[in-house]
């Protein structure tokens, strides 16, 4: 195996993808996700107990559909959590970050491997790692994604390669790097 270096232009879609299939992949994303369903029932049945009690305060009917629309409105049209919701949250915190970045966070990326250590250069920076401190290497149908310390990985799109057998032998070499270097996989 030898080192890589991998180009790449890193893009508002590929960022929204990534952050949508991180986040639910992610067991604990996925639990908080979850969590948030169950609160939404949690509403519902508060909002149902309402109701019973203004039938059993006998309001006129028309006072109590009024309100039980609202209320169930309220909670399914706002508070629903989706996968659409949630990719549509993505969209407009990346357009936010954009805006207030400039586009200093897409552009070319370019990633390189030695056996010790990954290079990471962006439009704006230039990063280096050391393997032993991946945290945990990810491979999806998109990406390559290594997690280090800190909030951000570094994703390396399958669209980077010329086909699957590549991004495939790609996925490999990085995980026998990282297990090498004595990294955790």
């Amino acid at each position: 195996m030898t080192p890589a270096r991998v180009e790449y232009e890193w893009t508002t879609d590929a960022a929204t993808v990534l952050a949508h299939a991180e986040h639910f992949a992610d067991p604990d994303q996925m639990d908080a996700y979850l969590a948030t369903r169950w609160q939404f029932v949690v509403s519902v049945v508060t909002a149902t107990a309402l109701l019973g009690i203004l039938v059993a305060a006998s309001y006129p009917p028309q006072v109590i559909a009024a309100v039980a629309t609202l209320i169930y409105w309220a909670l399914l049209a706002k508070s629903w959590p989706t996968r659409t919701r949630y990719r549509q949250a993505v969209v407009a915190e990346l357009q936010r970050v954009s805006d207030v970045e400039g586009d200093h966070l897409f552009g070319r990326y370019v990633v390189e491997f030695s056996p010790n250590t990954m290079s990471v250069r962006l439009p704006f920076a230039r990063a280096e790692y050391d393997l032993s401190a991946v945290r945990r290497v990810t491979v999806t149908p998109e990406f390559t994604v290594i997690r280090l310390p800190g909030p951000t990985p570094v994703a390396i799109p399958h669209t980077a390669f010329a086909d699957d057998a590549a991004f495939g032998r790609h996925c490999e070499d990085v995980r026998e790097l990282v297990r090498a270097a004595g990294g955790q996989l």
